[in-house]
């Protein structure tokens, strides 16, 4: 077997590193008033107003964190650096700052949600999904008379709440009331025909690629009404044309069936950008989230998507003991806990194409190994690993290719994973250019758990050269980000001969230098038999659970596409049938006139299928 090793040079086409453990910061999507840093020896979170001159302020911070009932724990809020300071501050005119204490964390801090000030939310972010832990902390401070320091210090009022989280996905329909003035520039309520719609403008002419975010709040739960998805005002064509004319296309949704009032506007948000926001009703209440993307190609072409309605209601829930339901899952774990203030459910309705697995993009494609246009293969993912020690410092190095096979979980080769901690891999997906970070369209995901097929132990091995990774959060779907389709039991195993076959990734090119898109080629399975022709020495890797498979040009894989997915056109849709694992070595590259050895998918769809979280 080592003989055989290093008679066929073999070379895995991607690395796999351990990187020290050390304890990791959260993403934060508050830096502009929040900041995670060390003071005093531990880890704190500071928090500053962004304006000068406020004497009342009530401060509300929400946490996540993965898991229930873990070590860790989230001090109250206090003025910083103390009472006195932080009130002097406030009487002169200046910034009461305050900061809030991570005692005991070991790996990970809380990622900060959501801030308001006042009553208006200042900031917003995802939380982790369930098991997870949602922690509330609250503060007021307030100050009175002139401007003097000779004044006693006013009274500090502060509170905290903590509240578990479990999320099962309950539908609860909506119900409420008007908006708010901050976003009349950018939405209209307006009455057609006999039912109220809501209208979203652009606040400036020229977008060629625009993707709404828009939220609502609405009084209680299970209440008649439905929010519908949007779509292009007054119709397709004439938004397309307006968009072309260098005009404000606008799009609307309809609200139905409501009794009483229509839900209230809570965000607007364009291209990743919050344009207005107002604080939600209280519990017991419902969100709603629309999403909907509207875009010329480079060639004139229109692009019309629309993401997943979600509806998230807050009620006041009793969680009793309940036993998981496989206690081979660590994702279904059971929850302990008694009355708490409302959690959030969320509901996810799938009604929009974007949902659909193994839809090709929109764009076209260039033959041959050359560059992938964007979004023809809106599954491809890239991994990264964080090469700094250093908790506050992220430094991304690219690895290995990764394919999206459902919302939080995507699936590369076992060696560019095996031994990694979670909190040292990154995720791209929608990623497209290499050397731009941030990059649009595109989100670097944290990863929450690391799996590789059991029988993978480090060893060269392409038998069960597979692993999958759990993102700590689902991914939004959009035409950039979808899911490749998975193999099933049900399939053919055999790939017919007039089934057409590729890969893609972002390996070295043939000066053996890293690409900056992702290239594609396509590549034809052949049989054990006539692989062991073209490489004797293969015999040691080829096995039931392998695929061998090439290029007449000598076009495909090499390093840096390791982990990249063999993929399969069935049926006007594309599978996911291998994981690119060994290559035959050439110098400082691979000898493509060779075949590629993958990871055949198919033989391992029962540990997928137990491993796989949607």
């Amino acid at each position: 077997m080592a003989r055989s090793i290093l008679e066929l040079a073999l070379t895995l086409l991607g690395l796999c590193l351990s990187v020290a453990s050390a304890q990791r910061l959260p993403f934060n999507g508050c830096d502009s008033v929040f900041h995670y840093q060390r003071w005093n020896e531990q880890w704190i979170g500071h928090v500053k107003p962004q304006q000068d001159g406020l004497r009342n302020v009530h401060w509300k911070l929400i946490f996540s964190q993965h898991g229930v009932n873990e070590a860790g724990d989230i001090s109250s809020l206090m003025p910083y650096p103390n009472k006195e300071t932080a009130l002097q501050r406030m009487q002169d005119g200046g910034r009461g700052e305050i900061y809030v204490r991570f005692d005991n964390y070991h790996s990970e801090l809380p990622k900060i949600v959501r801030i308001e000030l006042n009553g208006q939310l200042l900031c917003n972010a995802e939380e982790y999904g369930a098991p997870s832990t949602t922690k509330t902390r609250e503060l007021s401070m307030s100050v009175s008379g002139s401007s003097t320091r000779q004044q006693p210090m006013p009274a500090l009022q502060a509170s905290s709440s903590i509240s578990l989280v479990n999320r099962p996905p309950e539908k609860k329909p909506a119900a409420a009331a008007t908006s708010h003035k901050r976003c009349n520039d950018v939405f209209e309520y307006r009455l057609d025909g006999d039912h109220w719609i809501g209208l979203v403008t652009p606040p400036e002419a020229g977008l060629t690629d625009i993707s709404w975010t828009v939220k609502f709040s609405a009084r209680g739960v299970d209440k008649p009404g439905k929010t519908s998805a949007f779509s292009a005002y007054p119709n397709k064509q004439a938004a397309f044309e307006v968009m072309r004319n260098g005009g404000r296309p606008q799009s609307y949704l309809r609200f139905d069936d409501y009794v009483g009032e229509v839900p209230r506007l809570s965000q607007v948000e364009l291209n990743g950008k919050i344009l207005c926001s107002y604080v939600e009703y209280d519990a017991p209440s419902t969100t709603s989230t629309r999403q909907y993307q509207i875009a010329l190609g480079s060639s004139g072409t229109q692009v019309q998507s629309q993401t997943r309605p979600e509806t998230t209601t807050r009620a006041p829930v009793v969680i009793s003991q309940r036993k998981p339901s496989n206690a081979n899952n660590p994702f279904l774990s059971g929850l302990i806990t008694t009355t708490k203030r409302p959690e959030r459910v969320t509901f996810t309705q799938q009604t929009s194409g974007l949902e659909q697995c193994g839809q090709e993009g929109l764009v076209g494609l260039q033959v041959g190994g050359e560059t992938v246009p964007r979004g023809r293969f809106p599954w491809l993912a890239a991994l990264y690993y964080d090469s700094n020690p250093d908790a506050l410092k992220v430094d991304l190095v690219y690895k290995c290719v990764t394919t999206l096979v459902s919302a939080r979980t995507v699936m590369t080769a076992a060696h560019c994973i095996y031994g990694v901690l979670p909190n040292d891999l990154r995720v791209y997906v929608g990623r497209h250019d290499v050397t731009l970070h941030p990059e649009q369209h595109a989100t670097l995901m944290l990863v929450q758990s690391v799996h590789t097929q059991p029988d993978f132990v480090g060893n060269l091995v392409p038998d069960s050269d597979v692993g999958l990774l759990v993102l700590t959060e689902r991914v939004q779907y959009s035409i950039y980000v979808r899911p490749i389709c998975m193999w099933s039991s049900s399939s053919s195993v055999s790939i017919g001969d007039s089934e057409q076959t590729a890969v893609a990734g972002w390996g070295t090119d043939a000066t053996f230098k890293p690409t900056r898109y992702p290239v594609t080629v396509n590549v034809r399975p052949v049989s054990r038999e006539e692989c062991l022709r073209e490489m004797i020495t293969a015999r040691d890797f080829l096995t039931p659970r392998t695929i061998c498979a090439g290029n007449d040009q000598g076009h495909g894989p090499c390093l840096g596409d390791s982990g990249g997915g063999l993929m399969v056109l069935r049926n006007n849709r594309w599978f996911l049938r291998g994981i690119v694992s060994v290559a035959q070595r050439a110098g400082l590259g691979c000898d493509l006139s060779r075949y590629v050895i993958y990871c055949d998918v198919a033989r391992h769809l029962s540990w997928i299928e137990r491993t796989i979280v949607s």
